[in-house]
């Protein structure tokens, strides 16, 4: 009975000694969150401390953004591009021709031209672009995309481009295409013929071209649906 007593006794002095030193230790304060401070601009990207350069992009207003041209091989068209300086300082604004590495066509640069070649617009100054579009005569039909960058700025990436990604740009779309070279009538023919029967079909060809085409007519089809 004596030992369990001297057992109470020095786990109570024990406990006794442990509850000052512990309540010697302050608490520490909490630590405040730091959040990135952010701040989106109208080009859709943001700028945090984690990206600085983002923060460096010259900030221009294009109108049009986007351009669609129809024409055929040997045709030209113009249009006017407004851009607007929307820093507080003046510019230096020189277009370029960029034709990126993929699509169905690949246009040329020197089918494109903008005037003037270069300008130094104020702050918050507007100037007016002319666009050329000159399309050479032996041009494959199809469709081409590029671009006009008016600034070298480029959208920042955590991760190797394979190509630049400009941020102030005119995106054009060509439609090349020429008008058929032939005309045929009729163009559909829906009849039915009873088995071991013949029927027999005029069909007129129109060359609507100043120069000779050469024609090679086949059938093909399956079933119910054949095609000449």
């Amino acid at each position: 009975m004596h030992k369990k007593g001297y057992a109470v006794v020095a786990i109570a002095l024990l406990l006794a000694g442990l509850l000052p030193a512990v309540g010697l230790v302050a608490p520490l304060p909490p630590q405040p969150i730091m959040e990135p401070v952010e701040e989106v601009h109208s080009f859709g990207y943001a700028t945090t401390a984690a990206h600085p350069a983002a923060a460096n992009i010259t900030r221009l207003q294009i109108s049009p953004s986007h351009k669609h041209v129809r024409l055929q091989p040997g045709e030209e068209e113009e249009f006017t591009v407004n851009v607007k300086n929307m820093e507080d300082e003046a510019v230096n604004v020189r277009p370029q021709v960029v034709i990126p590495p993929y699509g169905e066509h690949f246009a040329e640069e020197d089918w494109i031209t903008v005037t003037p070649s270069s300008a130094e617009l104020p702050a918050k100054g507007k100037q007016k672009f002319k666009v050329n579009v000159k399309i050479p005569k032996d041009a494959e039909t199809g469709y081409y995309s590029m671009q006009i960058a008016f600034t070298n700025d480029t959208f920042p990436t955590p991760y190797p481009k394979l190509y630049p990604n400009y941020v102030n740009t005119l995106h054009l779309s060509m439609d090349i295409w020429e008008p058929p070279k032939i005309e045929i009538m009729p163009t559909w023919i829906h009849d039915r013929v009873e088995a071991g029967k013949e029927c027999t079909y005029e069909i007129k060809i129109k060359n609507k071209r100043d120069k000779e085409v050469a024609i090679n007519p086949k059938i093909e089809g399956r079933g119910s649906v054949w095609s000449l």
